[in-house]
């Protein structure tokens, strides 16, 4: 490894990064010339490459690039959470301690007591076959000496404060019965059960919606400004670090490039990279300019799915996961899905593909209907069917090479296809969404989440299929790749005619990529218009919170806003209120909205359910 050059001979040439010796009384954390590689002998690749940072009681600070660019490792690396093929060099101090000469079960006594970590991927972070509440409860009884009772107690008040709906029955819930959002709100009070003096968030809002996200960084705020709590909030998301954030870090291939305070770097950056990390999405939607949409590649013809719940006491209700949904998506179309998380975005993914079984109602596929076809003939129509997962890492086989991941689908459906040509297909396909040569050869572990990420969208992708499901995918991808895979839906769309189901919390690319967008809440549809039409003028007033949580990436704007939030939980799907479901919530309810649910009602182009939308107008 080449040696790390002086101090001051680094300032010399870079004066803008400020690099600190992080000795000051207040320091909680301080990297310092940290250094990882990977691999053995002569053939080892840098991930992180002399970095130096420091964050202080009371303080966040961000750290932004693009996906692969060093930002987890560099914090793994401190707590010393890597694989052992990772060589670790430089020193990180936790107050007077370096974290990186400790043995490791001393670092097991510092990690979930004084240090918390929110990892990217909930699911995969969460144990499958415990319920919410015991997981919540582990690290108190281990780390503090609690007794049971006193855990599930204090595991109530940890979920309560990050406002999980519906306590009582979550902590007796699995993760796999949580959304996303839900599933990573768990891993925030997890990561606070023993009061931490640092935690780090990896990605802590990747599996939010905006509504969530922002009641999640108005909580961390008020946490740090409470608790004194330093925090690391690693992201691709300039709107939460404009939220949150005192200081900002730039990571690039490794490097660090660019650290300042949040304004200078958001308004004022030096580096190229960075500006070009803030540079938003840009283009109308897509139904500015779209071509009317080819025959019905998928029909929902008013869909029910419904699923059991423990209500208290062993007794099990049923309860309404969607009611009613109609759409026809048409080839060469993209239709997006919004609305927080739980209100049944990713259950109508699966319904579509005739993953779960309706209740109600039917699902055609190029008009034909799945329900009563042999079994043969519903796996020859399952070929021009993909999807594309929301957790990256858990929907990719940790045994396998990204070669041989990407090449399943061909394997399975094209077996005339010998090795060579079959390599070559999944080796372009990888250069398509931005991973070359290199990547064949690497498992899952060695990938970064947004890496995982494009393998999977590779993977969805090989067959080019006819209809293509995307739940949240690009939720682990920073602003240059999301771009880039855009562009690559765009072209699948456009150029093949394959028509795409887009599921997302990320209304800036639902905006960009789709011709139409369906507002789902609690199951029922809230609104059905252009994209063009529902971002310039929305009707329900469900929408309009949605759109008017978008955050803004201005550190002088964004913490503001994020002051004034004050949106509530849905109510829980056992107990839902009469009459319009999102009356509980809304600023214009009146008592015609308690009385009777709103009738599916044309509005314009599109249709919206709402007593008053005419009254109040676009």
């Amino acid at each position: 490894m080449r040696s790390t050059p002086p101090r001051a001979e680094r300032l010399a040439a870079a004066p803008h990064l400020a690099l600190e010796e992080g000795n000051g009384p207040d320091t909680v954390l301080a990297i310092e010339s940290l250094g990882v590689d990977f691999g053995s002998g002569d053939q080892r690749l840098p991930a992180v490459v002399d970095v130096s940072l420091s964050v202080r009681r009371g303080e966040c600070l961000g750290v932004v690039g693009e996906s692969g660019a060093g930002k987890s490792q560099t914090f793994l690396a401190a707590l010393g959470l890597l694989s052992s093929p990772a060589r670790v060099s430089g020193r990180a101090r936790l107050g007077v301690e370096d974290l990186l000469g400790l043995p490791e079960r001393e670092l097991d006594r510092i990690r979930g007591a004084r240090v918390g970590m929110v990892f990217q991927d909930p699911m995969t972070s969460l144990t499958p076959h415990m319920r919410i509440g015991e997981q919540v409860a582990e690290p108190i009884i281990r780390h503090l000496g609690a007794s049971r009772r006193e855990a599930r107690g204090r595991a109530l008040e940890l979920l309560e404060r990050v406002r999980l709906p519906d306590v009582a029955r979550r902590m007796r819930q699995y993760p796999h019965e949580l959304s996303g959002g839900m599933r990573q709100r768990v891993m925030i009070a997890i990561a606070l059960a023993c009061e931490p003096q640092l935690l780090i968030l990896d990605e802590p809002t990747t599996a939010l919606d905006v509504t969530l996200q922002a009641q999640i960084l108005q909580l961390l705020g008020a946490i740090k400004r409470e608790s004194g709590v330093a925090l690391v909030l690693i992201t691709h998301d300039f709107g939460a670090v404009a939220g949150l954030a005192d200081r900002v870090a730039v990571m690039r291939s490794g490097r660090l490039i660019e650290l300042g305070t949040a304004g200078e770097v958001m308004k004022r950056p030096r580096e190229p990279y960075t500006r070009e990390l803030l540079r938003p999405l840009s283009g109308e939607a897509a139904s500015e300019s779209r071509a009317a949409p080819g025959p019905a590649v998928l029909e929902l013809n008013d869909l029910g799915v419904r699923f059991a719940a423990d209500s208290g006491w062993g007794r099990r209700r049923l309860w309404r996961a969607l009611d009613a949904i109609q759409l026809t998506l048409g080839a060469g179309e993209a239709v997006g899905v919004v609305g927080e998380s739980g209100c049944g975005k990713s259950t109508l993914t699966r319904a579509a593909l005739h993953l779960i079984r309706p209740a109600e109602g039917r699902v055609v596929w190029m008009g034909r209907p799945p329900a009563g076809l042999p079994a043969r003939e519903v796996r020859r129509l399952r070929r021009e069917l993909q999807i594309i997962f929301q957790d990256p890492l858990a929907s990719l086989d940790p045994h396998l090479t990204v070669e041989r991941i990407v090449a399943e689908p061909l394997t399975i459906h094209c077996r005339e296809l010998g090795a060579s040509e079959r390599r070559e297909r999944v080796r372009r396909m990888l250069e398509r969404v931005g991973l070359d040569g290199p990547f064949l050869t690497r498992h899952p572990h060695e990938l970064s989440g947004g890496q995982c990420q494009r393998v999977g969208i590779a993977r969805a992708m090989i067959l080019e299929p006819r209809l293509l499901v995307c739940d949240e995918p690009l939720s682990a991808l920073d602003v240059a790749t999301q771009a880039q895979v855009l562009r690559l839906l765009t072209e699948l769309k456009s150029a093949q005619g394959t028509a795409l189901l887009y599921v997302s919390h990320n209304l800036a690319t639902v905006r960009h990529l789709c011709d139409r967008v369906l507002v789902l809440y609690l199951g029922r549809m809230a609104e059905l218009s252009s994209a063009r039409r529902l971002f310039l003028a929305p009707r329900h007033p469900y929408t309009r919170e949605l759109l008017a949580a978008i955050p803004v990436p201005d550190p002088d704007l964004e913490p503001a806003r994020l002051a004034e939030v004050h949106l509530g939980e849905p109510p829980s799907p056992l107990e839902l209120p009469s009459g319009c479901l999102f009356r509980t919530r809304c600023p214009h309810a009146i008592a015609v909205c308690a009385e009777r649910a709103p009738l599916w009602e044309r509005a314009g182009e599109g249709w919206v359910a709402c007593h008053r939308f005419r009254e109040l107008g676009s």
